[in-house]
């Protein structure tokens, strides 16, 4: 007996239905198999998520905060070839992001340095927040990894409470984001990484926070002068792009969010139904693909 792969299906009230790979069944939620042969475009297809909570003591507002701040603009530096601190990096202009990531390194620092703030590199325009701590170090590095290309949470991390994931989320935009302004997406929020592991994982997050958003990989085939002396090169990012509909419920955790326009136009392509995410399937390609087929 052959096992075909098979998706889950959402119906609607107008009978449309649609499929993604998947394990289970849930006739609560009104979802059936349907076999990928059976799929065509305008269908719906559901995504689950988890919204379980399994949120430590130690996962405070704080730390998750100072966390987005890391993913965004930190990096773990050594000395001597062993691990010595913390260190991130600002337009000089952005005063208070400076000032919120110099408090936060107060609170949770282990040793009696001090928190350096140093503009060493005026070539660049730019603000380093420095502070030589290797415990905090080590336990930034623990719960977000290192390195642009490869951080990542640590998969505890994923079932914090949602309203303090949403505050680490927050900071990472004041750090790696930007709110577009145009006729059409006016306050829609943007965030982007080399890391596409951890771009996934913020997908994930702001999900359970009933917020959509979609995953764009851009590719970057020249060097491009951003500002004197500072090019960006050759490479690979991954984007979080957070429509205007619902970039409102982040309003309070970023500053870069200002009375975000309400629009209905994801709502229409996707959009959450208890815990699965619900998206119109716009297009179907045939792709070649080696796999397995199980036999009994």
């Amino acid at each position: 007996m052959e096992k075909a792969r098979t998706h889950c299906v959402y119906r609607d009230n107008q009978g449309r239905a649609t499929g993604r790979h998947c394990d289970y069944v849930n006739k609560e939620y009104d979802l059936e198999f349907k076999k990928p042969i059976d799929i065509k475009a305008d269908d719906w297809y559901a995504m689950r998520f988890s919204r379980e909570v399994n949120h430590p003591d130690y996962a405070t507002k704080e730390l998750a905060r100072l966390m987005g701040y890391y993913l965004s603009e930190g990096c773990i530096f050594n000395e001597h070839g062993k691990t010595s601190g913390v260190q991130f990096c600002f337009n000089r202009n952005e005063y208070g992001y400076i000032e919120e990531v110099k408090k936060l390194l107060e609170t949770f620092k282990k040793t009696n340095n001090r928190v350096i703030i140093s503009n060493y590199r005026p070539e660049k325009n730019v603000t380093d927040v420095i502070l030589r701590d290797k415990y905090l170090a080590y336990k930034l590095s623990f719960l977000c990894g290192q390195y642009a290309k490869t951080k990542k949470l640590h998969n505890s991390v994923l079932l914090w409470n949602p309203k303090i994931q949403l505050e680490m989320i927050g900071t990472y935009i004041n750090g790696d984001g930007c709110c577009i302004k145009t006729e059409y997406h006016n306050g829609s929020i943007h965030m982007s990484s080399a890391s596409k592991e951890l771009i996934e994982q913020v997908y994930l997050m702001v999900l359970r926070s009933n917020v959509v958003s979609i995953i764009q990989k851009i590719e970057r085939n020249r060097d491009r002068e951003i500002t004197p002396g500072h090019k960006i090169k050759d490479g690979i990012q991954y984007q979080i792009n957070i429509g205007n509909y619902y970039s409102n419920k982040l309003d309070k955790v970023s500053s870069k969010i200002k009375e975000p326009q309400k629009s209905n136009f994801h709502k229409h392509l996707r959009f959450i139904y208890k815990d699965y995410l619900i998206s119109r399937i716009t297009d179907i390609k045939n792709i070649e693909e080696k796999q397995e087929v199980l036999k009994q």
